[in-house]
């Protein structure tokens, strides 16, 4: 069942085209980012300046790449479940033992598993090329010596920042493709799947709703959302707020809420699924 959804997935062809222009446009920053790496060599000494503009490159570089992911996942999975509802074919194999069980099993775990993978290559890549081309000099200096992080309140060296930046993306991207999945699995359409989800992840963009509220109340509120919250640079760069008399970082609530965000989900789309197949099954 795993290979058979694999093939369905594949054949639209939809997916390699929009793997392959990520990559493509990874490769292409990679290649415009080489000369910054170049100035560091083994046994010369940068000043901190050049580590910091250095730095700021490379975060600048995997912050967007990372950012290229939720649409991946929008325009790859949008249509997993719906293609079948439009045409009724969903019924039908929720109808049947195989169906239910197997076959819904099988476009999950593809989707995760392509998911990551592609999670993975997109972040190793410029990680990979920073370490290998700078041996990651000044890894340890505060984030601050950035000219985009100069005013951060964040205490944080560049190496602990990237972990931040790795840890809240991964969360998100799979809060992401859960979205995803549920709304193609509700839906008959995969182009009204497609905008809906564009909707929720590019639509709601504090930008806009500033022009009605005020800026940092916007901010803070519209901060949950999946592309907002991906963009560690812009986070990193808010002021702390105060929980029961702390003080706590922006970036650590919003990595503490994703992680309950994740746990729900799975366990109410779960609830969601069993329920319809329990349906169908009588």
């Amino acid at each position: 069942m795993f290979k058979l959804e694999s093939y369905k997935l594949f054949k639209g062809k939809i997916i390699q085209v929009v793997i392959a222009g990520i990559f493509l446009l990874i490769f292409a920053k990679e290649v415009f980012i080489h000369n910054t790496y170049k100035i560091y060599q083994p046994g010369i000494i940068i000043s901190e300046k050049e580590t910091g503009d250095l730095w700021q490159n490379f975060l600048m570089a995997l912050n967007s790449d990372i950012l290229l992911l939720p649409a991946f996942i929008v325009f790859s999975f949008a249509g997993i479940f719906s293609y079948e509802n439009r045409y009724g074919m969903h019924e039908i194999i929720l109808s049947t033992k195989n169906g239910r069980k197997k076959c819904t099993n099988a476009k999950f775990q593809i989707a995760f598993i392509i998911t990551n993978l592609v999670y993975i290559v997109t972040v190793f890549i410029p990680i990979a090329h920073m370490f290998i081309m700078t041996k990651g000099a000044g890894n340890d200096k505060a984030i601050q010596a950035t000219v985009i992080l100069h005013d951060s309140t964040l205490k944080a060296s560049y190496m602990e920042l990237v972990l931040h930046m790795l840890f809240l993306s991964f969360i998100v991207i799979n809060v992401v493709l859960l979205l995803t999945l549920f709304i193609s699995f509700l839906s008959r359409n995969t182009f009204v799947s497609v905008c809906i989800i564009l909707g929720i992840l590019y639509i709601m963009r504090p930008d806009l709703l500033s022009m009605f509220f005020g800026v940092e109340k916007t901010w803070y509120i519209m901060s949950f959302g999946p592309v907002n919250a991906m963009n560690v640079l812009d986070i990193v760069r808010r002021p702390p707020v105060e929980i029961y008399g702390n003080t706590v970082h922006w970036i650590y609530v919003i990595e503490a809420i994703y992680i309950m965000i994740l746990v729900c989900s799975i366990f109410i789309f779960n609830a969601i699924i069993v329920k319809r197949q329990k349906y169908y099954a009588s």
